[in-house]
C-alpha cells in the first residue's frame, strides 16, 4: 500500500480536476512535478497514462502505465488502463492477454467486463458471450452487462436469444434496449410481437421509435398507420434514413411517384458514396441531350433498373451506360467503364431513373430489359417434351435451409419429365450431377452473365433463391418461382409484383417453415410439365 505525503494528495487531486476538465496539458505538468520530488508516485504515472489516451498517444500512455505497473503489478485500474491503451494502438492480442493473465489470479468486475469487450472486437463472439454470462450471475440486474450481453448474441447471428435479455433490461428501466428490441422483432418478421412491444413502450417521443414500429406495422399489413408512423417519425427528425425507409415503404406498396421522388434521399444517407460528375439536379436535365447512367447498387439493382434505360433513350439525345464489369456484355446498349473517354452532358445514377421518367403507375414498369439475347433458342436437349428448368440457390455448403429446398424439389421432379439446370456462374457440388441423372451444371461451364443468359433463353421456368439470377430470368420473361427468406420493397405485397408479372413469390410460414411453400413449387413445376 502506497503512503502519499499531503503535496502528493493534493496535486494528484488537481491534476484529476485538470483531466476532468479536457486541460490534458496542466494536468500532465503537475503529474510531471510530483513526480520530480516523488518518483515512485504510480498515481502519478497511471494520469499521464489517462491523458495520453485522450490525447490519442497511445504509445505513450502504454509507457507510463507500464510504469505505474511495475510499482504496483496488482492494481486492477493500471492493468485495465494499459490493456486499454493496448487495444487503441491496435494490439488486441496483447489487451486480450494482460487481462487473461491478471484474471487468473484475481476476479475483479471491470476486467472481466473489459476483456469480454476485447473478445468481442476480435470476433471472438462466443467468448464474449461465456465472460458476460458469469458477469450476470454475479450481477443479474446490471443494465450494462443485460444490454451488451443482448448485443453480442446479436453479433453472433442468435438473435432470438438476444430478445428476452433486451426485453429485461427495458422492463429495469434500459430505454435504448426497448428500441433495440423493437428492431430485432422486425427484422424477424415478427410483425405481431413487434407491435405488440410498441404499445406497451413507455418512451414514444423518440423518432427512432415510430420508425420501428412503422416498419413493423407496414410488415404486419396496416397500412394506414404505418404511413401515419413514418410521417411522424420524419415530422420529429428529418433523417434522410427514415424518408428512405418511408419511400421503399411507399414503393412496396405500389405509390411508385411519391415513392421513387424520396427514393432520392438515398443519396444523403450517411456512407452513400457515388464518384458521379455533372450529375443532373432536375429531371428536364436530361432532355436531349447526352447522358452517362451510372450503376450504383449490386448485381440484382442494376438489373432491376436497367429496365428503363431505353425510355431515357426516347427522350435523350444519347445514352452510354456504365454497368459492372460482371454485367457489361448482357446489354444492348452502348456499355463504357472508366476513364470515360466520351463526351456527355449529364450523369445519371441507374436508379434515378424512375424519378426521372415519372414513373407512376404499374404500366410503366411493364418494359422490357434491353437485353442482348431476345429471343429462345434451343437447349442441348432435343426432346421438347421435357421441361427444362433453370435454378439458383445460396451457398449449399453453408446455407442448410437453401439446400433443403434443392434437395425436396429434385426428389419431387425425379417422377415427372424435368430437366434441371444449375446456372450459378461457380457450379454446383458434383454429387448432384452423380446423385441425379436430370441434373446439368451449366452454371460451371459459363464464363460470364452473358453466357447465363444465353442458356436462360431457352429454359421454360427458373426456380430459386439467388435474386441476382432471379431478376435477370424474371427480366427477361420466363416464368419464375422465388423462396423469398427476406422483406424487400420490390416484391410488393410479398405474393405478386407489379415488377414482374410472371413471377410467382413463396414465402414460409408464421413458424418459418418452408413445406407449404414447396408444396405450392410443386403444384406449379407439374402445371408447366403438363404443358410438355
Amino acid at each position: 500500500m502506497e503512503k502519499y505525503s499531503s503535496y502528493e494528495i493534493e496535486s494528484i487531486e488537481i491534476a484529476e480536476n485538470f483531466l476532468k476538465n479536457s486541460k490534458y496539458k496542466d494536468s500532465i505538468a503537475i503529474c510531471l512535478e510530483v513526480l520530480q520530488q516523488y518518483p515512485n508516485n504510480s498515481k502519478a504515472y497511471n494520469l499521464l497514462g489517462i491523458n495520453m489516451m485522450e490525447m490519442k498517444s497511445y504509445k505513450k500512455a502504454i509507457k507510463y502505465f507500464t510504469k505505474a505497473l511495475n510499482l504496483l503489478p496488482n492494481n486492477v485500474h493500471y492493468v485495465t488502463n494499459f490493456a486499454r491503451a493496448l487495444n487503441l494502438d491496435g494490439d488486441n492480442e496483447k489487451a486480450i492477454e494482460t487481462l487473461t493473465a491478471f484474471l487468473n489470479q484475481s476476479n475483479e468486475t471491470i476486467a472481466f467486463f473489459d476483456l469480454a469487450q476485447y473478445f468481442s472486437q476480435n470476433k471472438q463472439h462466443k467468448k464474449a458471450i461465456d465472460l458476460y454470462e458469469g458477469l450476470l450471475v454475479i450481477k443479474p440486474n446490471n443494465l450494462d452487462i443485460l444490454f451488451t450481453l443482448a448485443d453480442e448474441y446479436i453479433k453472433n447471428n442468435d438473435i432470438k436469444n438476444s430478445l428476452p435479455l433486451l426485453e429485461r433490461a427495458y422492463n429495469l428501466g434500459h430505454k435504448e434496449a426497448g428500441i433495440k428490441l423493437l428492431n430485432q422483432y422486425v427484422k424477424l418478421n415478427m410483425a405481431c410481437a413487434a407491435i405488440s412491444f410498441a404499445k406497451k413502450y413507455t418512451y414514444t417521443k423518440n423518432a427512432d421509435f415510430y420508425f420501428l414500429y412503422a416498419n413493423a406495422l407496414s410488415l404486419n399489413g396496416n397500412i394506414s398507420e404505418a404511413k401515419t408512423c413514418y410521417k411522424t417519425a420524419i415530422s420529429m427528425s428529418n433523417k434522410p434514413r427514415y424518408i428512405f425507409g418511408y419511400s421503399t415503404f411507399l414503393l412496396k406498396n405500389r405509390e411508385y411517384a411519391e415513392g421513387f421522388k424520396y427514393y432520392e434521399t438515398r443519396k444523403e444517407i450517411e456512407g452513400f458514396s457515388a464518384n458521379v460528375k455533372k450529375s443532373f439536379s432536375k429531371p428536364s436535365d436530361v432532355y436531349n441531350k447526352t447522358v452517362l447512367v451510372y450503376y450504383e447498387q449490386n448485381l440484382s439493382d442494376t438489373i432491376i433498373f436497367s429496365r428503363f434505360l431505353p425510355l431515357l433513350q426516347q427522350i435523350a439525345k444519347k445514352v452510354y451506360f456504365y454497368p459492372q464489369k460482371e454485367l457489361s456484355n448482357i446489354f444492348d446498349i452502348e456499355c463504357v467503364s472508366p476513364p470515360f473517354n466520351i463526351d456527355y452532358d449529364v450523369s445519371v445514377l441507374l436508379p434515378s431513373l424512375p424519378y426521372i421518367l415519372n414513373v407512376s403507375k404499374p404500366s410503366d414498369l411493364d418494359v422490357k430489359t434491353p437485353f442482348t439475347y431476345q429471343c429462345k433458342a434451343n437447349l442441348q436437349s432435343s426432346n421438347e417434351n421435357i421441361i427444362k428448368i433453370a435454378f439458383a440457390f445460396g451457398d449449399l455448403g453453408k446455407m442448410k435451409h437453401d439446400r433443403m429446398k434443392l434437395e425436396k424439389i429434385l426428389d419431387a421432379t425425379i417422377s415427372i419429365n424435368v430437366n434441371l439446370v444449375s446456372v450459378k456462374l461457380d457450379g454446383i457440388d458434383s454429387s448432384y450431377t452423380e446423385n441425379f441423372s436430370n441434373i446439368v451444371d451449366k452454371g460451371r461451364e459459363c464464363k460470364n452473365y452473358c453466357d447465363i443468359l444465353r442458356i436462360l433463353s431457352s429454359v421454360d421456368l427458373f426456380v430459386g433463391t439467388d435474386t441476382q439470377y432471379l431478376h435477370l430470368a424474371a427480366s427477361f420473361g420466363i416464368p419464375c418461382i422465388l423462396f423469398k427468406d427476406t422483406q424487400r420493397w420490390i416484391w410488393e405485397n410479398g405474393k405478386t409484383t407489379n415488377w414482374y408479372k410472371n413471377l410467382i413469390i413463396l414465402e414460409p410460414d408464421s413458424n418459418l417453415r418452408w413445406d407449404n411453400a414447396l408444396k405450392a413449387a410443386f403444384r406449379q413445376i407439374k402445371k408447366y410439365a403438363s404443358k410438355h
